[in-house]
């Protein structure tokens, strides 16, 4: 699975910068964000600021079936929006 960033703002590298020390576990929330997802987007305050990847090749290099392709996208999706609230 993977992470594409979306046109965030002029301080999208600061921001992508601090979405990756929190989600590696070396840094912490400092604010719990409005995220909600919507697959395959993670938005933030009601716009896309993340899209997981990685469907495509869990159905076809991997051969899972469309259900169990959907259940890990979905899952990984749930687990980066609880690392970014720091739950």
């Amino acid at each position: 699975m993977s992470l594409m960033a979306n046109q965030l703002s002029e301080r999208s590298d600061s921001i992508l910068q601090r979405t990756c020390e929190i989600l590696n576990g070396t840094a912490k929330p400092q604010k719990v964000p409005s995220l909600e997802y919507i697959g395959p987007d993670i938005l933030l305050n009601g716009s896309v600021f993340l899209t997981v990847r990685g469907w495509g090749t869990l159905a076809g290099a991997f051969g899972l079936s469309v259900d169990a392709a959907n259940k890990v996208q979905d899952e990984f999706g749930a687990w980066v929006i609880q690392k970014l609230k720091g739950l």
